[in-house]
């Protein structure tokens, strides 16, 4: 296992990802060699996993959804080489490159519903960087005014980090401390700034964990397009321990 903080080299890219844009190239890559994508996307307040095949397409899959996502596995029949991104518990057992998350855990859509009916949102975006990477905003759309709000204001944000809205299997997760199947797990690296001040910015810098030989194919394919170093894991897990621990019920 390799672990890198990476960033993409194209600011835009990282701008409108959650973190460093590594997923960005990723798929890029991917789509570039006659592939597939299969990540999740946010439609008319539904989250669910679609097929792409064009890099124009990819802006449709970049950012955070809280909530979870609708996967409709019969997608893994679409043309190789396929990339399938999603949660730790999502991934397929299929022969493709499998991309995880450090995942937090996931709200339910019952909660999600919930509150974007008591607010008459009719869109939302979970991580906007206008105020930076770490002092991000939630985007939402009500009555056709745009709301620009800090997340630790944003109700369904703090009870996401609060572990009060997640599904029940998030509080006894079976997949955390690398034991999902996938190739590559991304991640916020939140603490960047305290162990590698060098590198650290206020745009976004991804956590990459390397796990597989396939992972590490894909990795070496992309690295003309990132700024990267590699890192001790322990450094990253202090500062984001859903990589090794179940969320506690809040």
């Amino acid at each position: 296992m390799k672990v890198y903080a990476a960033k993409n080299k194209d600011l835009n890219i990282r701008l409108n990802s959650s973190s460093g844009g590594i997923f960005t190239a990723l798929a890029e890559q991917i789509i570039n060699e006659g592939g597939t994508v299969i990540g999740a996307t946010l439609d008319n307040l539904e989250v669910k996993h679609i097929a792409i095949d064009n890099v124009n397409d990819i802006k449709k899959l970049q950012g955070s959804k809280y909530v979870q996502s609708t996967v409709d596995y019969s997608l893994l029949n679409n043309k190789k080489p396929i990339l399938f991104s999603g949660t730790p518990c999502q991934m397929p057992n299929d022969d493709v490159l499998k991309i995880d998350v450090v995942c937090h855990g996931t709200p339910t859509k019952e909660s999600f519903k919930k509150y974007c009916n008591a607010n008459q949102i009719s869109h939302i975006k979970f991580r906007d960087k206008t105020n930076g990477w770490t002092n991000f905003m939630v985007v939402t759309c009500k009555d056709g005014n745009t709301i620009h709000e800090d997340f630790r204001n944003n109700e369904f944000m703090m009870d996401f980090l609060n572990n009060k809205n997640l599904k029940e299997s998030c509080y006894n997760c079976q997949f955390k401390n690398f034991k999902s199947s996938s190739d590559i797990t991304l991640g916020d690296f939140w603490g960047i700034q305290n162990e590698y001040p060098d590198f650290a910015d206020n745009i976004g810098v991804s956590l990459v964990i390397v796990k597989t030989p396939r992972g590490e194919e894909y990795f070496d394919k992309i690295k003309d397009k990132l700024d990267y170093i590699e890192i001790d894991i322990d450094k990253a897990i202090k500062y984001n321990p859903s990589i090794i621990k179940s969320a506690v019920r809040g």
